[in-house]
């Protein structure tokens, strides 16, 4: 058994007879919302896959818990669903076929998104079209999005005073004129009425990428540029996929946007490189071209874990990791959530290959803790992909749904066979409150880390000298 931080048990022990005293989510309605539930506490395993969403979208919608929601839509696992059944889909296609935009419309399915160079279409697909688009010509395959995380901080400055921009204004009559500034964010649903309410002046919004009805970061963030900086002509592209961010650093400088903002983090991207086609080697591509490219940093700090690949226990296959002495589990605290609101968790691990040539096998699991902190039964979930044919990710990912009290799940790394080399590890957990060993050096990762982004953190207007974690 391992030794625990007092602080972390204390809070184990609180958290867990807490729990034990809430309603729990009946069981019935746990396998309607996400098919059969790993526990009856409220956690659930988030499917990842099309069939297992397409089985639970198809319940839901023959008992009508579906269009109760109430929501314009839901997520369920990884994927957002309308609640009139249809699946936010990406349709690859090589090579690219405009007629299929035309094959689309004429069977009803909205189009949320396209990107020519990337072969990549975003659609609301209902159920039972998916074969049916499978069969036309050039298209590949369909897939759920990989979407990106929005790095939004806890608290809402006054940027314009604290920056002292108000001063420069009056000192210097600089006010962005002549500037083109492009932000990229999940949505931007109001930017209409702000441009009718004189919060904006006219931003140009790219058609292909306008982000969801239901999102509006991109606007709040268009009106703090427009504070600061009133004359700079305005942009707006959805960054909410990862095809979307890359299709978006390439329109906002195909328009001769000359700075760019995001507040995107893509955690399905490499950590330890740039990579070829992907956000940061799109971002580094932008920057060379002339660009100032501004990022969110992230509320990372003590979500993150890094460290070299220490050898601990053996167990079936392979040996854990220590994350710290001889404890070879790292504890997370995953807030409460809701049936209506449910808690989207994850655990995301990368180790130092390269991304497509990883040839070592680390797998991750989740486990349920004890009332000292320790795992307990079975794992919850596993990711456990296999690397090993030299085209490989270096990377596991496991997603759970929280629809109950706050908890604690204990994350366990394992590199199977003797003649896996050691690599460096490294891991986050999203929409998470801590880590039990939070190391904040290097968690700023991806695009927001490529030579020359100016990263940057969110501080409180009252305390500007400190920097938000």
């Amino acid at each position: 058994m391992s030794t625990r931080d007092p602080e972390w048990r204390h809070l184990c022990v609180e958290e867990l007879e807490c729990r034990a005293l809430l309603s729990i989510v009946p069981t019935p309605l746990l396998e309607s919302l996400l098919g059969s539930p790993t526990c009856v506490s409220g956690l659930s395993v988030a499917p990842h896959d099309y069939d297992s969403v397409e089985k639970i979208v198809s319940e839901r919608l023959a008992d009508g818990s579906l269009s109760q929601s109430g929501a314009g839509r839901i997520r369920i696992g990884k994927a957002w669903v309308r609640p009139t059944g249809e699946i936010e889909t990406e349709i690859h296609v090589d090579p690219w076929d405009d007629s299929l935009l035309g094959k689309l419309d004429e069977m009803g399915i909205a189009i949320g998104g396209l990107s020519r160079s990337q072969g990549v279409i975003m659609a609301w697909v209902p159920l039972g079209k998916r074969d049916v688009i499978a069969r036309f010509n050039h298209v590949r395959s369909l897939e759920l999005p990989e979407y990106t995380h929005s790095l939004i901080g806890s608290v809402t400055t006054a940027g314009d005073a604290v920056l002292r921009a108000d001063d420069a204004r009056d000192e210097f009559g600089v006010t962005g004129s002549g500037i083109k500034v492009g932000v990229i964010a999940n949505g931007a649903a109001n930017v209409d009425n702000s441009m009718l309410d004189d919060d904006l002046p006219s931003v140009t919004v790219n058609a292909n990428w306008p982000g969801p009805a239901d999102d509006d970061e991109g606007t709040a963030m268009l009106e703090i540029v427009y504070d600061i900086a009133p004359d700079a002509q305005l942009y707006f592209s959805s960054g909410a996929t990862v095809a979307g961010m890359i299709d978006s650093v390439n329109w906002m400088v195909s328009q001769g946007v000359d700075v760019i903002v995001d507040d995107i983090g893509a955690y399905s991207e490499p950590f330890f490189e740039d990579g070829s086609d992907t956000i940061a080697s799109t971002v580094a591509t932008a920057i060379a071209s002339g660009v100032t490219y501004v990022s969110a940093a992230g509320n990372d700090a003590f979500n993150h874990y890094q460290a070299a690949y220490s050898e601990g226990a053996s167990t079936s296959g392979g040996n854990w990791h220590n994350f710290s002495g001889s404890d070879n589990s790292l504890l997370s605290a995953v807030p409460e959530g809701t049936v209506e609101e449910p808690t989207l968790f994850h655990i995301v691990l990368q180790w130092s290959d390269a991304f497509g040539s990883s040839t070592n096998n680390y797998d991750l699991f989740v486990y349920a803790v004890d009332l000292q902190g320790n795992p307990t039964g079975t794992p919850l979930a596993s990711s456990q992909d296999v690397q090993g044919t030299n085209s490989d990710n270096a990377l596991e990912i496991i997603s759970l749904l929280n629809m109950g009290a706050a908890t604690f799940l204990a994350a366990r790394v394992k590199k199977l066979t003797a003649a896996a080399s050691n690599r460096q590890l490294e891991l986050f957990t999203l929409n998470a409150d801590g880590v039990e060993y939070p190391v904040a050096t290097d968690a700023i990762i991806g695009h927001h880390a490529v030579d020359n982004v100016i990263a940057v953190g969110a501080v409180s207007a009252s305390t500007p000298s400190t920097i938000q974690n």
